[in-house]
């Protein structure tokens, strides 16, 4: 951050401490500064008019059809979604998309130019180029992203990636100084909404439970104050609005009566049994001849996962999700190779993904089976359990996460191209491939859990081997 930027943050903190010094000053309370907007509000009019303003100017040096225009109404119909996010309690996705019509539609039509351009002439000589900007207008789908389905810092990750690789083939293509600058203010741009979010919406948006729907919410107005010192004033105000108790002298009078009653109680000693009735040795079961019988019968109770949501596959800024399943076998067989797989909250449940996708992506599922024919990218395991993969074809890498009891299984058309296996805190993993010695068998190869790490006294140098039993 600039010093310019900062002077102009401090600034705007400044001002909004006076009014509220004023208002409470004069007897109002914490509450009538809820009209100003929080800081967030105003780093994303900052970051519109600096990084996507400069974007489409490059944009437009380079005389690229439409996506200009695309790139500003999605930006800016984002920036009154985020108005209203102070305002507003958490809306159906039926309602937020119904306020994201226009991202929606702009994301939309991006694609269509990466398939086709506006002319046959135009797409030939700007494929690329519209490529990468429908990565970078997709970028805009990180307010639709929460937990469990994801974070929307991971989106805004995954969607910059997927904009290099279009951009570094523009480069590649393109030595002038006009897509330079273009390729670089693309960059900068998606640079600045990953700051913006990791600084703000890390874990997910933060919605007012006491708000009103947001299609009835009205923007936040006024300078960027914190969130957090807003917060702080309602609830110091919330505290002082609180009536407090009367103390009546005859309550008081009692209190302290029962506390006397107490300790002479106490004062008593082993007396203070007596009013008790004794148990005779006679009444005691051990004592008995006659032993008293009964047997204790307990119900089995099936052990349920709380579930987030009804179950249910669809898709939703370009991932398609299935999510909350507990049984049966789900086929998804409309993704195609622009569309992420996110398969989540799954219980005793078979995914069987058909054709080719972009990335697929497991987390939170138990006893689980899934299927996958070609990946361009990677598959990723989190937080798993009990789960069987099977790769059919080609998935250049394989990442597993925390997770316990996995076990993958390379087919042969997948083996020519064997993955990359990467793994974390995992426990109880194998890896099946075909037998190289014994055809149409597979052999299965345990992944190490424990490692011995060493430093060389002499040389200084650090060696890590896994620990065999």
């Amino acid at each position: 951050m600039s010093q310019a930027e900062v002077l102009k943050r401090l600034e705007t903190v400044t001002a909004k401490l006076e009014r509220l010094a004023s208002k409470l000053g004069r007897g109002g309370g914490a509450d009538d500064d809820d009209d100003i907007a929080p800081i967030y509000v105003s780093e994303f009019e900052a970051l519109i008019n600096k990084e996507v303003k400069d974007a489409v100017s490059k944009i437009t040096a380079l005389k690229i059809p439409d996506v200009g225009k695309l790139l500003t109404t999605a930006y800016n119909n984002i920036l009154e979604f985020v108005k209203r996010i102070p305002t507003c309690k958490k809306p159906s996705p039926q309602e937020l998309m119904g306020f994201l019509t226009e991202t929606s539609k702009c994301v939309t039509d991006s694609d269509t130019l990466s398939m086709r351009g506006k002319s046959k002439k135009d797409y030939k000589k700007f494929a690329d180029h519209y490529k990468g900007m429908k990565e970078a207008i997709t970028v805009c789908a990180w307010v639709t992203i929460a937990p469990p389905m994801g974070l929307p810092l991971t989106h805004v990750e995954t969607q910059m990636g997927a904009c290099d690789f279009n951009l570094n083939r523009v480069l590649k293509n393109n030595k002038d100084d006009a897509t330079k600058d273009f390729v670089k203010s693309i960059k900068a741009l998606n640079k600045a909404v990953y700051e913006y979010v990791k600084n703000n919406f890390k874990k997910g948006i933060d919605w007012n439970p006491k708000g009103v729907a947001l299609s009835k919410s009205a923007p936040a107005a006024g300078g960027g104050s914190s969130t957090a010192g807003a917060n702080e004033a309602k609830v110091e105000s919330k505290e002082d609005a609180k009536p407090k108790a009367s103390v009546k002298k005859g309550d008081n009078e009692g209190k302290v009566g029962d506390v006397g009653a107490l300790f002479g109680d106490i004062n008593k000693g082993t007396g203070i049994t007596k009013g008790l009735n004794k148990v005779k040795k006679s009444q005691k079961n051990k004592y008995k001849k006659v032993k008293p019988k009964g047997k204790v019968q307990m119900k089995s109770k099936k052990v349920t996962r709380k579930k987030f949501g009804k179950p249910g596959s669809a898709l939703k800024g370009g991932r398609w999700i299935a999510e909350n399943y507990d049984e049966g076998i789900i086929t998804i067989d409309k993704a195609t190779l622009k569309n992420q797989v996110y398969i989540a909250c799954a219980d005793n449940t078979t995914f069987d993904v058909k054709g080719k996708v972009k990335s697929v992506t497991i987390d939170d599922c138990r006893k689980t089976r899934v299927f996958l024919d070609e990946v361009v990218s990677v598959v990723e395991v989190v937080n798993c359990k009990s789960l069987t993969l099977v790769c059919r074809d080609v998935a250049p890498s394989l990442t597993i996460e925390k997770s316990e009891s996995v076990s993958v299984r390379i087919e042969a058309k997948a083996f020519a191209k064997c993955p990359d296996i990467y793994t974390s805190n995992i426990t109880a993993v194998n890896i099946e491939v075909p037998d190289v010695k014994n055809n149409g068998e597979f052999k299965e190869y345990p992944v190490p859990e424990q490692f011995l790490f060493k430093i060389d006294q002499k040389t200084g140098k650090a060696s890590i081997n896994a620990t065999e039993h």
